[in-house]
């Protein structure tokens, strides 16, 4: 029992492994922060709402994208002023080769 928090001894050691799993994942925080959005998103408007075509195209994009710069991608898409109307319609979009991206994106968050 940890004393300070009045924690199961359980609870402590599956604290412990969750601060190990972040320490050991810091290359992805660390790629990320080296990932330059700037050149590789602007060609895309978060701004405006997003219609057939531009959904259609940023499926296909965030599908052909590496792990993190998928994630990044969706990052600025939910920042974006429309990302009320433009991250559902993304959320259930299917790329042309028929991965749809929620699976896309559960896929990268529970891999291994």
């Amino acid at each position: 029992m940890n004393e300070k928090y009045n924690l199961p001894d359980d609870a402590v050691k599956a604290f412990r492994n969750v601060i190990e799993d972040i320490k050991r994942n810091r290359i992805t925080v660390t790629s990320q922060k080296s990932f330059n959005s700037k050149r590789t998103f602007k060609d895309w408007d978060f701004k405006t709402k997003w219609n057939h075509s531009d959904v259609q195209r940023a499926a296909n994009f965030i599908i052909s994208l590496p792990d993190n710069d998928a994630l990044a991608f969706w990052r600025y898409v939910g920042a974006g002023s429309a990302a009320c109307d433009n991250i559902p319609k993304l959320h259930v979009a299917f790329s042309s080769e028929g991965k749809q991206v929620k699976d896309h994106l559960v896929e990268i968050l529970t891999k291994d």
